[in-house]
C-alpha cells in the first residue's frame, strides 16, 4: 500500500472520519521513523526517497505544526539525488524549525537541531549560488542561525556546542568579507579550548584547522604558523596539522568565498 492510498484514507477501519485521520497519521508516523532509522545509518538517499514521498504535494510554506513532518523535513536537505528539488531545502528547513519552536519551545534540543539543519540548508544554498549577492544572504542567514543556536547552547549550559556553532558563525562571517570579526571569534574558541580543563581533542582539532585556514586566508600566515606549533603542542599526533580531521576543517573553510574586501586586500583603491 502506498501513502497515497494513506492519505486518500483508505488505510486503515472503514469507520470514521478520526478514524481514518489517524491510519493517516500512524502511516506518516512508520514511514518518519523508518527514514530516521536509514539516515542513522548514513542511507541518505534512501531516507529521503520515503521523505519525499511523505512530503510531496505538502507545501512547507502552508502547512500547520506537525511533529512528525517536522521529523521528515528534517531529511529532506540531506540528499544529493538527482530529482531531489534543492529549492525546496530551505523551506522545509524553515518548517522543521519553526514546528519544533512552536510545540517545544526555543529551548528545546529538538529545535536546538532543527536550527542546526537550517544553518546547513542556508550554506549548502550560498555554496551552490552563481550570485555573489545571493551568496553572501544565505551566508548571513546562516550566521544568523548559528547565533540563535550559540544563545540556546549557552542557556542551556552546553559551553562546547556553544563553541562549535560559533566555528561555523565564523566561518559564515569570513565568507561575507566580516574577516576581523570572524577571525576574533575562532581566535576566542581556541582560547577558550586550550583553558577548558575537559577539552575535547577532536573539537581542537577542528577549531585549530579552522583558525589557521582562516588567517591563511586572510594572509596572515605567520600568525596561522603560530597556531599550528600551538597544536602540534597541544594536540596527540592523529590531530594534529596533517591528519585527516585537521585537514577536512582547512578544506571546509577553503571552499567558500573569499572576494570581499579584508586586509589582504586592501589596495589604494579600496581605501578610498
Amino acid at each position: 500500500m502506498t501513502l497515497d492510498d494513506a492519505n486518500s484514507g483508505s488505510l486503515g477501519r472503514s469507520g470514521t472520519g478520526s478514524d481514518d485521520q489517524r491510519s493517516v497519521e500512524d502511516a506518516r508516523a512508520a514511514v518518519t521513523a523508518r527514514a530516521q532509522a536509514l539516515f542513522a545509518y548514513n542511507r541518505d538517499d534512501e531516507a529521503f526517497a520515503l521523505v519525499k514521498l511523505l512530503l510531496h504535494d505538502l507545501d512547507p510554506r502552508a502547512e500547520g505544526p506537525d511533529a512528525v513532518l517536522a521529523d521528515a523535513a528534517m531529511i529532506y536537505p540531506y540528499s544529493g539525488l538527482d530529482d531531489h528539488d534543492h529549492a525546496l531545502n530551505i523551506p522545509w528547513a524553515r518548517y522543521a524549525s519553526t514546528t519544533r519552536e512552536q510545540l517545544f519551545g526555543l529551548v528545546h534540543p529538538l529545535t536546538v537541531a532543527a536550527i542546526a539543519v537550517l544553518a546547513h540548508a542556508y550554506e549548502s544554498t550560498a555554496a551552490g549560488s552563481l550570485s555573489a549577492a545571493g551568496r553572501a544572504g544565505f551566508y548571513r542567514q546562516a550566521a544568523d542561525a548559528y547565533r540563535s543556536m550559540i544563545s540556546v547552547h549557552d542557556q542551556l549550559g552546553m559551553p562546547i556546542e556553544a563553541d562549535q556553532a560559533r566555528v561555523r558563525l565564523a566561518m559564515c562571517l569570513q565568507a561575507t568579507g566580516g574577516c576581523g570579526e570572524a577571525i576574533r571569534l575562532i581566535g576566542r574558541c581556541w582560547q577558550s579550548w586550550r583553558r577548558a580543563p575537559d577539552r575535547r581533542t577532536s573539537h581542537g582539532c577542528v577549531i585549530a584547522g579552522t583558525y589557521t585556514a582562516m588567517l591563511d586566508r586572510c594572509g596572515r600566515a605567520a600568525e596561522a604558523r603560530a597556531v599550528e606549533r600551538d597544536a602540534r603542542e597541544l594536540l596527540p599526533r592523529d590531530y594534529q596539522p596533517g591528519s585527516l580531521l585537521f585537514d577536512m576543517a582547512v578544506v571546509d573553510v577553503d571552499a567558500r568565498p573569499h572576494d570581499q574586501v579584508c586586509a589582504r586586500h586592501l589596495t589604494s583603491e579600496t581605501i578610498r
